[in-house]
């Protein structure tokens, strides 16, 4: 082994985030968060429907344009550490961030009952822990070199 040390995500031999797939895939999931609030901010009686909850008025679906805002400010922030070369703050951010879906989930038993859109919701579990698998291994080959 050497005493060289590994090149980290702001160093000259760094490869740019466009040429890792972990963070392609961090920064695509990023958009299409910020796509989602967006919409959800736009269209809050569509989107209440979608989520789970659907709202019978206007005031109702006041909790999605906040659901929607959290979406778009996670999205934001993982296109962000996506450019910056951020491997470990997104591995945390996405882990942490899987975790969202099942108060989700719980949220719409509750009130609605067991049904197939938590399958909606399950499938965003499956997306993020993929993100996390795919960042955390980065990170550790950019810390070890393995």
């Amino acid at each position: 082994m050497t005493d060289a040390p590994m090149p980290s995500a702001q160093s000259p031999t760094a490869r740019p985030f466009w040429r890792e797939p972990a963070l392609i895939f961090a920064a695509l999931s990023g958009l299409a968060f910020v796509v989602l609030g967006l919409r959800a901010m736009a269209i809050p009686m569509t989107t209440s429907s979608g989520f789970g909850l659907p709202a019978l008025c206007v005031t109702d679906a006041l909790w999605v344009q906040v659901y929607g805002s959290r979406t778009m400010l996670l999205g934001i922030l993982a296109i962000a550490f996506a450019a910056l070369g951020n491997v470990a703050a997104l591995g945390l951010m996405f882990g942490i961030g899987a975790t969202l879906p099942f108060f989700d989930m719980a949220l719409i038993i509750g009130q609605t009952g067991p049904g197939p859109i938590l399958f909606r919701h399950a499938a965003y579990v499956v997306w993020l822990g993929l993100g996390t698998i795919l960042l955390w291994r980065l990170h550790r080959r950019r810390v070890t070199g393995v």
